[in-house]
């Protein structure tokens, strides 16, 4: 069996003629070698291919992506306010006058660097504050400076059970004069002062004169110097009166007034009749009643009303009676 191998004796050929041929020339085995480094053909290998870098897949927008930013905003126009619900601004031009409720604090605006003036009505007013708030006592009035936010309780001097709280916001506006009264015509409400002072005020001056003054500040919404002022409870002493048919006096929910040796009870008097009715005095005098009044007026037309004052004798000032025989003897 003949074998052929044309490669290998072709390489085996090449490298014994070369060896043989080149034998007497070569002096060491390095300058051979060197001679089959020059002869032999360099085959280089081929290089690796480096694997391609993946590419990263282009992010895909949603369906509920935000529009660009060129995109004008839609803009929803807001419908108009009526003009008869703005309320209109406060004129800080003129006093004002506040309903006062006992435990509740009033926002006031008042001047700010000047001197504003709070009518209280009591007669001797107590002021409470732990601000830098400047203020100066001077009757039922206390006048007031402040630069900041203040807030101030005012009470009765002597008596802690009511409180009137204000809470000031000075802003830049004219001096302010503000009138405090207590709410709801003073049903609900107590104010007390010095017995002392009362009994003073009433000993200083003849007794019909403080019998004129009494009912006076009573007509005008005013407590007399040192006079207790609330509202008539079931406890009080209710006045006895005697009007005619479609008339009637009541003294539900009323006020009481109490001095030292006087007090005044305030009621209301009604015309329920179809005709004009002349008030008198004599329909509730008792032996304890100093004086009446009505207010104001006197004559009331058909559903017509009216404020009723009956000064009376404190409890307990009533004086005794004592009788004097009489000299006609039993046959008087």
């Amino acid at each position: 069996m003949k074998m052929k191998y044309p490669n290998v004796f072709a390489a085996a050929g090449i490298f014994l003629s070369l060896f043989v041929g080149r034998a007497a020339t070569a002096q060491t085995p390095q300058d051979l070698q060197a001679e089959l480094d020059r002869e032999m053909p360099v085959v280089s290998a081929p290089s690796p291919t480096a694997a391609p870098t993946p590419q990263p897949e282009p992010a895909k927008h949603s369906s509920t992506a935000a529009p660009p930013l060129s995109q004008p905003a839609l803009i929803t126009p807001l419908p108009e306010v009526p003009r008869d619900v703005i309320p209109p601004p406060e004129d800080t031009s003129r006093p004002i006058k506040i309903d006062m409720k006992p435990g509740v604090t009033e926002i006031v605006a008042v001047a700010i660097g000047h001197l504003n003036r709070l009518v209280t009505p009591f007669s001797e007013p107590n002021v409470v504050t732990t601000s830098d708030a400047m203020t100066k006592v001077s009757g039922n009035v206390v006048y007031v400076s402040t630069d900041k936010p203040a807030t101030l309780y005012i009470t009765p001097k002597g008596d802690e059970t009511v409180a009137l709280g204000l809470a000031l916001v000075p802003q830049r506006v004219p001096p302010r004069e503000v009138i405090l009264t207590l709410s709801d015509q003073g049903r609900g409400w107590k104010t007390s002062q010095s017995a002392a002072k009362a009994e003073a005020w009433e000993k200083d001056q003849p007794f019909l004169d403080a019998i004129r003054f009494v009912m006076r500040d009573t007509a005008l919404g005013r407590v007399p110097p040192g006079y207790d002022a609330r509202s008539l409870s079931r406890e009080d002493r209710t006045p006895v009166c005697a009007a005619p048919s479609g008339v009637t006096i009541t003294f539900t929910g009323g006020q009481l007034l109490r001095g030292a040796a006087l007090e005044a009870v305030v009621g209301v008097v009604r015309n329920q009749t179809a005709q004009q009715a002349d008030l008198d005095e004599t329909w509730c005098a008792t032996r304890d009643v100093v004086a009446i009044a009505y207010w104001p007026q006197v004559s009331l037309p058909p559903g017509g009303a009216a404020e009723i004052y009956l000064l009376r004798r404190a409890a307990g000032q009533t004086p005794p009676i004592i009788e004097r025989p009489s000299l006609l003897g039993n046959g008087r």
